[in-house]
């Protein structure tokens, strides 16, 4: 019945993944992927980011979903110790509701056979590659920006040179993220009320616009207030990405960048908008 259950939901049109995540004293994901249509930056994601956050904090978890590239991943609480992950093309309400009311409810019954269908799944699906790691509970601590610039690099900014580091560091995270959510994240996590801020915008590709002169030059107000704001969105981000900040740091980033946008430590002060993805 479980296996039968199993193998039907992977079939279904739209579903690219399916897995598990054991949330034990050694933490173990069984994540099956339909390799074809799953993007190296979200296999990645999963296997390296997200599973350790779920172990982290488990309840936070209970049901969640968000955007992913051009995928959706959908999270239940199958008991205290193993967490159901689907992973689809699309936002499908459908499947949502298949995998919550019915999937669940199957793989509930039996955790012990529900593990070992998942452990022997590669060896049945042509398609599908079972990953089967232990998982690490230490987690990458944040970068900190480069503390050694030159006084001379930290003279004179200009609006543009902001705004394009800070639109690199937008592109570099809805790669990951995905356009809306990049977005989302970006205005919900704007320091409320700073006047400064209000002339930085953003369209529909998750690219900031300056409404005024971009020709001027910073003050140090205004530097504090941008690293500010991108300290808040790092930290929000890395609820899904516990990993963005120091990918930012070594992947994204010239050492001018992070000093012009990188906050030299993640603060943690708290948006007064929650995110919502």
């Amino acid at each position: 019945m479980i296996e039968t259950t199993i193998k039907n939901f992977l079939n279904l049109p739209g579903v690219v993944g399916l897995g598990i995540i054991l949330i034990q004293e050694q933490p173990k994901s069984y994540l099956c992927l339909k390799e074809q249509a799953v993007q190296w930056q979200v296999k990645e994601f999963l296997n390296h980011n997200f599973i350790r956050n779920i172990i982290k904090n488990p309840d936070a978890f209970d049901v969640f979903e968000f955007p992913i590239h051009t995928n959706y991943v959908y999270t239940y609480k199958v008991s205290s110790q193993v967490t159901l992950l689907v992973l689809t093309s699309m936002g499908l309400a459908a499947i949502k509701t298949i995998a919550n009311l019915q999937l669940k409810t199957v793989l509930k019954k039996d955790a012990e056979q529900t593990i070992a269908i998942f452990q022997k799944l590669a060896k049945e699906f042509p398609l599908v590659r079972a990953i089967a790691q232990p998982i690490s509970q230490t987690f990458p601590h944040v970068c900190d920006g480069n503390q050694s610039l030159s006084l001379k690099q930290k003279e004179k900014i200009t609006v543009l040179e902001l705004l394009n580091a800070l639109n690199h560091l937008s592109k570099f995270t809805s790669t990951y993220m995905g356009r809306k959510s990049t977005i989302k994240y970006w205005d919900s996590t704007r320091p409320k009320q700073i006047e400064c801020l209000a002339y930085f915008q953003m369209d529909e590709n998750a690219e900031f616009i300056f409404t005024g002169n971009d020709a001027e030059i910073v003050n140090q107000m205004q530097h504090y207030w941008i690293r500010k704001w991108t300290s808040i969105f790092l930290r929000k981000t890395a609820l899904i990405l516990p990993n963005l900040p120091e990918m930012v740091a070594q992947k994204c980033l010239s050492d001018r960048e992070k000093f012009l946008v990188f906050p030299l430590q993640v603060d943690n002060t708290e948006s007064q908008t929650p995110v919502t993805v």
